[in-house]
């Protein structure tokens, strides 16, 4: 299996570095818990703990986090200064509500598999539903096995609090579906949303090039974008559990 998505630039944390990220929040879930418990943390203070636990332990690369961090944090400031529109949020809503109420992992990746095809979306969102599906396939076998130890329980919630954000379309999701005990469901969630504001991100920036940069930035932007939201949503949960 690929280590990467093949939609995700080069120059961007791939799939398996989000595989790696969750894998050593799970094994270090009682530290960073406790530092949570103390101190609450935000998604980029978590990754930081992270770095610095890495540093200490000689576990990972703290580089990693590190980078992720910087991801998540500029996901999050994009986010709480520019406004999404609900219909573009509205578009992804029930595609999110379908996986998680999936029975297992393999059913999402089907799941996910089968939206991003579909031209009713955006190419943007369409980029969001395959980078989620290449974070489940990645991290099928470890962090999403059933062997896995630590067991988390995620309050399912609109993607945009997931990120940080605040909205009303929390009571259409959680009062609908209550809590779920699966890590899947954080990272894909978080993956769409992070794909929707990637997507605004991208373009915008991709609009300063001109000609064609505003579609190719949307697109970069999206996939880049769905791995640090999933990363922000999985790690942000698994903590504050």
């Amino acid at each position: 299996m690929s280590d990467r998505s093949a939609t995700v630039p080069d120059d961007s944390l791939q799939v398996s570095d989000h595989t790696k990220i969750v894998e050593f929040v799970l094994g270090n879930y009682k530290e960073l818990s406790d530092m949570n418990e103390s101190t609450p943390m935000t998604a980029v203070q978590i990754l930081e703990a992270c770095a610095g636990l890495a540093r200490e332990s000689g576990q990972s690369d703290p580089q990693l986090f590190s980078r992720a961090a910087v991801g998540v944090h500029d996901l999050d400031e994009f986010l709480a200064r520019n406004e999404v529109p609900d219909s573009v949020w509205q578009s992804a809503v029930p595609v999110i509500i379908k996986t998680i109420q999936a029975n297992s992992n393999e059913e999402r990746i089907g799941l996910l598999e089968l939206e991003s095809r579909r031209q009713v979306y955006d190419a943007s969102l369409q980029t969001g539903f395959e980078v989620a599906k290449d974070i489940l396939i990645d991290g099928a076998d470890t962090i999403y096995s059933p062997e896995t130890e630590i067991q988390v329980v995620y309050q399912v919630m609109d993607p945009r609090q997931l990120l940080g954000g605040l909205t009303a379309l929390k009571d259409q999701i959680s009062g609908a579906l209550g809590a779920v005990k699966d890590v899947a469901v954080a990272d894909g969630a978080g993956a769409v949303a992070g794909a929707v504001v990637g997507g605004i991100k991208g373009g915008i920036a991709g609009a300063a090039a001109g000609g064609p940069g505003v579609a190719a930035g949307a697109l970069a932007g999206a996939a880049k974008d769905a791995v640090y939201g999933a990363i922000g949503a999985s790690v942000s949960s698994a903590v504050k559990k």
